[in-house]
C-alpha cells in the first residue's frame, strides 16, 4: 500500500474540503455523497477514510468551508459600503445577479440554512459559528440586532430568487428588499 506524505496528504484534503463545499451548496447535503465528493477530485471511495470518519465528519467540515468564503465576502462588502458610506451597497452586491447566479461560490447561509436543521450537531455548530462572524462584520454597517435583522432578510432573498422561476419576479424581491433597507438607521 503506496502511503503520502504530510503535504500530499494536506493538500488533498483542502481539495476534498472545497469540492464537498460547493458541492453541497449547489445541490445541498442529501444529494451530496461520499463517491461523488472523491469522484469530482479524482480520488477513490476508499481514499476517503484517511480523512474523515465518515460523511457527517465531512459535512461538518465543508460547511465550515463554505462559510469561509461568505465571512471573507461579508468583510470585503461591509468595507465597501463604510468607505462609500453607503450601507445598501452591501445588499446590492449581496442581491447581484452575479451573487445569485453561483450557489455554489456564493452565501452558504442562503444555499443551505433551510437544511442546516436537519444535520447533526457538529455541522449546525459550524453553521451557526460562521453566521456568527458575518452577522458581527455586518454589524459595523447595520448596528445593533439591526445585523441579524439584514442578514436575514438578505439571505431569505437569495434563497428566494434563486428559488423562483423569472427575472420579474427576482427583481420584484430585490426592489423590495431594497426599499426595506433604505429605511433601516445606519451609524455615522
Amino acid at each position: 500500500m503506496a502511503r503520502y506524505n504530510t503535504e500530499h496528504h494536506a493538500k488533498s484534503h483542502a481539495v476534498i474540503l472545497q469540492a464537498a463545499s460547493e458541492l453541497i451548496r449547489e445541490h445541498g447535503f442529501d444529494a451530496v455523497s461520499v463517491g461523488a465528493v472523491m469522484k469530482s477530485v479524482g480520488l477513490t471511495h476508499g481514499g476517503f477514510y484517511a480523512h474523515f470518519a465518515d460523511k457527517n465528519d465531512m459535512l461538518a467540515a465543508a460547511m465550515k468551508q463554505a462559510l469561509l468564503p461568505t465571512v471573507d465576502r461579508f468583510e470585503r462588502w461591509t468595507a465597501a459600503a463604510e468607505a462609500e458610506g453607503d450601507a445598501s451597497q452591501f445588499a446590492r452586491t449581496y442581491l447581484s445577479d452575479q451573487h445569485l447566479a453561483r450557489p455554489s461560490e456564493g452565501c452558504a447561509a442562503a444555499a443551505l440554512v433551510s437544511e442546516v436543521p436537519r444535520q447533526d450537531m457538529a455541522l449546525r455548530t459550524e453553521f451557526a459559528e460562521g453566521v456568527q462572524k458575518s452577522a458581527t462584520i455586518l454589524g459595523r454597517i447595520y448596528p445593533g440586532d439591526q445585523a441579524w435583522g439584514v442578514f436575514a432578510l438578505m439571505s431569505g432573498a437569495l434563497a428566494l430568487m434563486r428559488a423562483v422561476p423569472n427575472d420579474d419576479m427576482r427583481a420584484a424581491i430585490r426592489a423590495r428588499v431594497m426599499r426595506d433597507l433604505q429605511k433601516l438607521a445606519v451609524p455615522d
